[in-house]
């Protein structure tokens, strides 16, 4: 290090609880010169200094050693006689602080006392540093209290001009500042806002103009101002740390308030001058750097509530206009290059939506069924004796569906057939004997038994159900039913022919009207997702399908070609219908411009 920085460094030692121990300290040592040096980054910054200029320019090199080494050190200074001793104390596991104190000393040897004492001292020392970190957390917990408290009272206003009176009177009241001001950044100039404890003020005040005048002194600096004149906290990249700032609105401020102390803040978001504070209090309260700190802070984070309720408050067309102008400026201001691109693409897509054209489709949930299904009913009242086939099955024509049981039909038709054997027998024996009458009744009779036995015989060959063509079993199963009854005319089983399907499209009923027999179509299905089945629309029903709130109207198509045998009734997907050419524009807001025309006229209606 060398002597003019050392020089400098001794120069800058404030008066302080540390330079009351060091002149304590050495005192007690008989010394002729103490250094009390403190850590500050990188950097070491002087805390005391005691007073021969001399012997603690020639300490600076030992408090550097001690620094490095974290040790204590000593040893003969230049001056003969004269030696140093240096201590360090540590703080949190790493050296915070070194004291070294310069005595005369007949030898190295007669050090070892005076070092010894120095390092008692130095627990004290190391207790007075913990005592002010202390007090130095117990205070930042303090302001951050008030701080949250302050925001807390911001944020609980209704209004805008409520909270912004709210917060200036409660920072007054913390601070014991006697006025605190708040402006408003508008087109390059600061606009008075609130005074605190003064619900109302005047335009044309003079106090009005002194006020405005200072914080737009701090705005255009992007520093904070205090007079009597502090360490500036000014914002980082805006202004040379070595460049002394202009305070000449602060002083006019001050003399105008019989001498205060006087302090402007200003409010960046986002790198721009949003709003500014200004604090006024008797000039025997000065505002020091660690105060105007916590004010640049908590003003910040009341600026922003402030300004967002500004803008909650404002009437609905000022906040479209603001919505608008804020908007416009990503797409025509600096910067913003993302929003620029997007909005060349957007503009890009309207123009070819605008002109370019395409095929209108009509998309509809589409279901695939069997344009004919045959039901197999029951013949008559019997029980089931075979049953080879279930719903799922491909049937050939004549194939066995289900087998009755006609045994009592049998024993039916032998009993009959007797009948009918006694019937002849006696008609013989009426012709015989020439009995006309008896010839009559038995001729009816035996008629009767021919009918009765050829209806049994006709269910005999019924007890076999057959499939009536080849196709698909769409539904019946009773192979869980063998030896159970059935009725007549109950319902077994359905087939459905597999080569011949149409096509249920269920359209909205707000596109109803663009559907008409003849147009084609393509239907994707879900289970066979990679091909398309061409269609014709070929009848528009009036059934309807109500499903989640809306109407469908059924339209039925017809496949162009024959199917393969890979469909199946019930299947889904999705049908388009072309409808014919339009602009890409008119197709993608069709729906828009009908539901706005319907929402007009029901309002003009």
């Amino acid at each position: 290090m060398s002597e003019a920085a050392a020089s400098a460094m001794l120069g800058q030692a404030p008066a302080s609880a540390e330079q009351a121990w060091l002149e304590r300290q050495c005192r007690l040592l008989n010394a002729r010169a103490g250094l009390l040096v403190r850590r500050d980054g990188d950097a070491y910054r002087p805390a005391a200094a005691w007073p021969h200029q001399l012997a603690a320019e020639a300490l600076v090199e030992l408090v550097e050693r001690s620094f490095q080494d974290g040790a204590g050190l000593f040893g003969a200074l230049d001056q003969a006689g004269l030696y140093g001793m240096a201590y360090p104390v540590r703080q949190d596991g790493a050296v915070a602080v070194v004291v070294a104190i310069a005595v005369n000393a007949t030898s190295e040897a007669a050090l070892a006392p005076l070092l010894r004492q120095l390092e008692w001292g130095a627990a004290g020392l190391a207790l007075l540093l913990e005592r002010a970190s202390a007090g130095q957390a117990r205070e930042q917990v303090e302001r951050l209290a008030g701080s949250l408290e302050a925001l807390a009272e911001v944020l609980a206003q209704p209004g805008h001009e409520a909270a912004t009176l709210a917060f200036v009177t409660d920072l007054a009241n913390r601070t014991g500042a006697e006025r605190v001001s708040y402006g408003q950044w508008r087109r390059g100039r600061i606009r008075l806002r609130a005074i605190s404890h003064n619900a109302q003020f005047g335009r044309k005040m003079n106090l009005v103009r002194l006020l405005e005048a200072a914080m737009e002194e701090a705005c255009d600096q992007r520093a904070t101002l205090a007079v009597p004149m502090t360490a500036p906290g000014a914002v980082p990249g805006a202004m040379p740390a070595d460049a002394a700032p202009i305070h000449q609105a602060q002083d006019r401020l001050a003399q105008e308030e019989a001498g205060q102390a006087v302090a402007s803040i200003p409010l960046f978001q986002a790198g721009r001058p949003m709003a500014a504070l200004t604090l006024e209090r008797p000039a025997s309260q000065p505002f020091g750097p660690a105060e105007l700190g916590w004010l640049e802070s908590l003003g910040s984070l009341a600026a922003v509530a402030l300004e967002e309720k500004r803008r909650n408050d404002a009437a609905l067309p000022v906040k479209a206009w603001i919505a608008l102008r804020a908007l416009l400026g990503r797409f025509l201001g600096r910067g913003h290059v993302e929003w620029k691109l997007a909005g060349l693409l957007v503009l890009a897509l309207l123009l070819f939506a605008s002109f370019a054209t395409g095929t209108y489709r009509l998309a509809a949930t589409a279901t695939l069924t069997s344009r004919t299904q045959q039901a197999i009913a029951a013949p008559f009242d019997g029980y089931v004796r075979a049953a080879p086939v279930r719903a799922g099955d491909q049937v050939a024509a004549g194939a066995l569906l289900v087998q009755l049981d006609e045994r009592d039909l049998l024993l039916e038709r032998l009993r009959l057939g007797g009948e009918l054997a006694r019937a002849e027998a006696q008609y013989q024996r009426a012709v015989a004997e020439r009995d006309r009458a008896r010839i009559n009744i038995l001729t009816a009779e035996r008629e009767q038994y021919q009918a009765q036995v050829a209806l049994v015989q006709q269910q005999i060959q019924r007890a076999r159900i057959v499939a009536p063509f080849a196709g698909l079993v769409t539904t019946g199963d009773l192979s869980q039913r063998l030896g159970s009854a059935v009725q007549k005319g109950e319902v077994l089983f359905a087939v459905a022919p597999t080569d011949e399907y149409r096509i249920d499209l269920q359209v909205r009923e707000s596109r109803i009207a663009d559907v008409a027999v003849g147009q084609r179509g393509t239907l994707f299905l879900s289970a066979r997702p990679d091909r398309g089945l061409a269609f014709t629309v070929h009848r528009l029903t009036p059934r309807v399908v109500a499903e989640e709130g809306r109407s469908t109207f059924v339209v039925e198509a017809l496949l162009d070609e024959r199917a393969d045998g890979q469909l199946q009734p019930g299947l889904q997907g999705i049908g388009k219908v072309e409808i014919g050419p339009a602009r890409f524009i008119a197709i993608w807001s069709r729906d828009l411009r009908e539901w706005f025309r319907l929402l007009v006229w029901s309002w003009w209606a």
